[in-house]
Formats: C-alpha cells, structure tokens, sequence
C-alpha cells in the first residue's frame, strides 16, 4: 500500500512537472507568438536591432559614437551607472517578421523617456510605430510616470506629424536642430 501511495504520488510530479514544460512551450511559441510587442530577448532579437539602429541611425541618435551593442547589454539609456537595467526595449513582430522596437525608462519619479522608435523601411507607413510609441506610453504609465517626454530632429516631419497624432505637445525647438515633446497622464 505504501509503495503504491509513493508511486502515485510520483506519478502526480511527473505529470505536474510534465504539464508546466508544456504549458511554458505554448506560452513561449504560441502565444507570445501571437502577442505582436514583447520583451526584448537577445537572441533572437539583438542583431536585427542592431541592423535596423545602424540603417536609422542618424534619426535614433544625435552621438555618432552611440554604441547600440552597450545599450542592449547594459539595458541602460547611457553610461551614467544609475540607469544600468533602467531602459525597458520591446520588439514588435508580425508573422515572425521583426518590424521594428522602441526602447523607453522612467528617467525620474515622475517622467518617463521614450528615447527610441524604429520601424524597418519596408513596414513603414503601416501605424506600426503609433502602436510602438502607444506601448511605451502605456507602459511608463504603468511605471508610475506622470508624463512621457521624447526628442527627435526638427526635420523628421514625419515623426513630429506622429507624435503631434497621438496627444504629444511640443515643449521647445532649440537652435540645434531638436524638438521636444511631452505627453502627461
């Protein structure tokens, strides 16, 4: 009776332990497969970032020594120690198509900072970076932030256009060729 009750409760393990790699699995490939903007997962998403950085890069950054590779490693916006782990990057697919991310951390208390979104070429004009840049929105939000701010270059109309779209206010243009923008809560 005792070696009975002992392997039906071995049994029941099995079959618990069983049932979660299965249950991870569909989570894992059916899923979050499904689900279009997840969190950043370095193999299978790091070098199609770093491609798509490299092609915009003079759209995400203003520093030509940005170094992208730092960036996915340390989830840090820069080099200043107190943002390492900080910067929260969410990749958006399609069919398994990398379309493009968006890179986004509380910068105080209070204020977000959406500080990257990028859509490959071929998926623009498609409302893809709208629903990247409603993500991060949300998603600070949810952190706590009371408003998001972002920057991006006095030419880029049509990210000004985007932003303006969806509630963002434009804070200041500055000499240098930048406009600010801000949406609060």
């Amino acid at each position: 009776m005792i070696v009975q009750q002992r392997l039906s409760l071995v049994k029941r393990v099995a079959l618990i332990f069983t049932l979660s790699l299965v249950g991870g699995f569909v989570y894992r490939y059916v899923v979050q497969s499904r689900r279009p903007i997840y969190t950043y997962n370095a193999q299978t998403d790091r070098q199609e970032i770093v491609d798509l950085f490299e092609q915009d890069r003079y759209w995400l950054t203003s520093n030509p020594d940005s170094d992208v590779g730092v960036m996915l490693d340390t989830k840090s916006p820069n080099k200043q120690l107190r943002y390492r782990g900080a910067l929260n990057i969410d990749v958006l697919r399609k069919n398994n198509n990398f379309i493009g991310f968006t890179a986004y951390y509380k910068k105080t208390e209070t204020d977000g900072f959406l500080l990257f979104v990028a859509v490959k070429k071929e998926f623009k004009g498609k409302r893809y970076g709208a629903k990247l840049v409603n993500h991060a929105v949300e998603q600070l939000f949810k952190l706590g932030a009371q408003k998001v701010k972002l920057v991006t270059r006095t030419n880029n109309l049509r990210a000004i256009n985007l932003y303006t779209r969806l509630g963002f206010t434009e804070t200041l243009r500055d000499d240098e060729g930048y406009v600010f923008f801000e949406k609060k809560r």
